[in-house]
């Protein structure tokens, strides 16, 4: 997709993206410490084999993670998704911070004229300044709650604003563990 001039397109803070890669490496390390005990060759497999997955992760989201508002479109992209919704629909913006254990980041919901969810931005990676020249770019009215809201009470809000990936954290994240430990079980197996 070519750009014209007058478009905005903001990317991921790159401090972030650093960040997450000083963590992973923190996170290999001490999967390989955690696991030499058992078998050193697994661990010398292991380790570096599921940092290279996660930084390849990181850096491919961290560079392909982007806000493009054209004069007719709102694009968001992200690392395997990009959602494309038309910016004539768009009636409403709102405006909420989302607490979660790891840290508080802002969303933006663009509603539509009947106060569906047109499209969500994310705001993580993004700074604040980032969000308020969208929103002042996208021209549309904006409210905010009083307070940051938990994911739970985001569940509470209606169904529409609430992506199903957020209704079901809980059971993502039981899946995406089991997933990783059957890995390492096996991969432990096999090494042995």
């Amino acid at each position: 997709m070519r750009q014209a001039q007058g478009d905005l397109v903001l990317r991921k803070n790159r401090w972030v993206v650093w960040q997450k890669l000083a963590a992973a490496t923190v996170g290999a390390v001490a999967l390989g410490v955690g696991i030499a005990p058992v078998s050193v060759q697994a661990a010398v497999r292991l380790s570096p084999a599921m940092w290279a997955v996660v930084i390849v992760v990181l850096v491919g989201s961290g560079l392909r993670s982007r806000i493009i508002l054209t004069e007719h479109e709102i694009i968001v992209k992200g690392l395997l998704v990009r959602r494309r919704r038309s910016r004539a629909h768009a009636a409403r913006v709102v405006r909420a911070a989302i607490l979660t254990p790891q840290a508080s980041n802002e969303a933006l919901f663009v509603l539509d004229a009947h106060g569906n969810l047109l499209i969500m931005v994310y705001g993580e990676g993004f700074t604040t300044g980032d969000l308020d020249r969208l929103v002042d770019a996208l021209g549309l009215p904006c409210s905010r709650p009083d307070h940051g809201l938990t994911v739970s009470e985001l569940g509470r809000m209606p169904p529409s604003l609430v992506p199903w990936s957020w209704r079901h954290g809980t059971l993502i994240g039981c899946a995406i563990s089991f997933v990783v430990l059957a890995a390492i079980m096996g991969f432990l197996v096999i090494a042995l």
